[in-house]
């Protein structure tokens, strides 16, 4: 539910991790509307918008090769390490296909899990 704040409107949302968002609107219209959408994104398993964001409209990395273009374009470039990330990320790609969704990719239950050794 929007409440007053300062000079403006604050919405806030709960996702189901027990994370809270809470933004600033210029109207009530504005904060009741972002909360509705928030609610309907919740409800149909997608992300919640920032709405201070709104180019992430815009974007879809729900895929391997989209979230591995985007990346790569927008943080390994310019790392002193970029050309190590990008051909391990390539690697990632070409071991699960561009097209696959990133939510199937889920790590192996066992009840048998590797355990790391620190460096002696």
């Amino acid at each position: 539910m929007a409440k007053p704040r300062r000079d403006g409107w604050q919405a806030d949302l709960s996702l189901p991790s027990g994370q809270r968002l809470r933004y600033q609107f210029k109207t009530k219209a504005q904060a009741e509307a972002w909360e509705a959408a928030g609610r309907e994104a919740i409800e149909a398993g997608n992300p919640v918008l920032n709405p201070n964001r709104p180019e992430r409209e815009d974007r879809d990395l729900t895929t391997i090769g989209a979230l591995f273009i985007w990346t790569k374009k927008h943080s390994w470039l310019a790392a002193d390490s970029g050309r190590g990330l990008i051909r391990n990320g390539q690697s990632v790609v070409d071991f699960f296909t561009a097209s696959r969704k990133v939510a199937s990719i889920t790590p192996p239950i066992s009840s048998s899990s590797p355990t790391i050794s620190p460096r002696m």
